[in-house]
């Protein structure tokens, strides 16, 4: 067990038995780490932490458009992420206005009618343009905010995406189009 904080110290004294790890039990846990990198197919090639400057200078990269062109608009990646949390408010009003329902329901960025407002307009209306964002929230916006980065490298979005889009080859791209 590896303890952060002085609370999960606590809790895990109050509530399990542990004994500190022996010499053996350090060098299983090293051996097990070190095999399984060769599961994880893709690599940043830069530190993460350039990740908000690379994107700031990538706002008008050719890239987003080139994405756009293969991405199908399904909001398939959006689903399946664990840190994408948007949602959409829902009034159902009974047409005599006596009754009516509020449904919180979650959305995605990636679909069309995401950044659609009351007069009619969208902000994001191309799919490069949804791309684009989705990158940014990922690795400009949250870490800005939040000091961590809006992916967490669970690889299921790249595995349910059908054009086969995925955020470290994205920020490789752009890193690499920076280096040139």
């Amino acid at each position: 067990v590896d303890v952060g904080t002085e609370n999960g110290e606590r809790l895990l004294a109050q509530h399990a038995r542990t004994r500190d790890a022996t010499r053996d039990d350090i060098g299983r846990l090293n051996n097990t780490l070190s095999e399984k990198w060769h599961r994880f197919p893709y690599r940043l090639e830069f530190d993460s932490s350039e990740l908000p400057a690379l994107m700031a200078m990538s706002y008008k990269s050719k890239l987003w458009d080139e994405l756009g062109d293969r991405c199908l608009g399904c909001g398939q990646c959006t689903v399946v992420c664990p840190t994408c949390y948007c949602f959409n408010v829902v009034d159902e009003v009974d047409l005599n206005g006596a009754r009516g329902e509020r449904d919180r329901r979650l959305d995605c960025c990636q679909l069309e009618e995401f950044a659609r407002v009351a007069t009619g307009e969208n902000f994001r209306k191309t799919l490069g343009q949804r791309q684009r964002h989705r990158f940014f929230r990922k690795g400009k916006y949250l870490p800005e905010l939040f000091g961590e980065l809006g992916c967490v490298g669970c690889g299921r979005c790249a595995r349910s995406c059908l054009a086969h889009i995925t955020p470290v080859q994205v920020f490789n791209t752009l890193h690499k189009a920076k280096a040139a």
